[in-house]
């Protein structure tokens, strides 16, 4: 029994998927999130401005290799508890804070959902649509052969 590339291809999009659950859960798990922000904000001192710069590349790096649903649902107990440590500190932040850091988790899903084949069910999609594997689109796009992990890497990553 030999398995055919389409199904090959339809297997590693689901290990993909499923392995950046698992990634995303041990984290909960292991309660890096929360050892992160007290480092950053206890130790380091940063400003608000960095944090949030931080949040966006750790939200953007990690919706590269995880689904970046997953770890928009993964960071968000890490935002609301660098909302809530930062407004302790300086209440004028109460509402400015809250808006930001959503902000920043949404546009940096988006960054981390473009930036990777394996970011979204839906690049996959596209690219099983563009080799001409799923029926009924008319076939294969021309020079799809050539688009890799790492060119689309190149193009979606800013």
């Amino acid at each position: 029994m030999s398995l055919s590339i389409e199904s090959l291809n339809n297997i590693q999009l689901v290990f993909f998927l499923t392995g950046g659950y698992l990634v995303s859960r041990l984290m909960i798990k292991s309660q890096l999130p929360e050892s992160l922000v007290f480092w950053m904000i206890g130790r380091k001192h940063l400003s608000v401005s960095k944090l949030v710069l931080y949040l966006l590349a750790i939200n953007a790096i990690l919706g590269i290799f995880i689904h970046h649903a997953i770890v928009v649902l993964t960071l968000i107990p890490l935002a609301h508890l660098m909302q809530e440590v930062l407004t302790k500190e300086n209440p004028k932040y109460d509402r400015l804070v809250p808006t930001m850091l959503a902000a920043c988790l949404m546009y940096g899903a988006n960054i981390g959902g473009i930036g990777a084949i394996t970011s979204s069910a839906a690049n996959g999609i596209l690219i099983a649509g563009a080799n001409g594997i799923l029926p009924g689109l008319g076939g294969a796009v021309l020079g799809a052969e050539k688009l890799t992990f790492f060119l689309w890497m190149l193009w979606g990553v800013p």
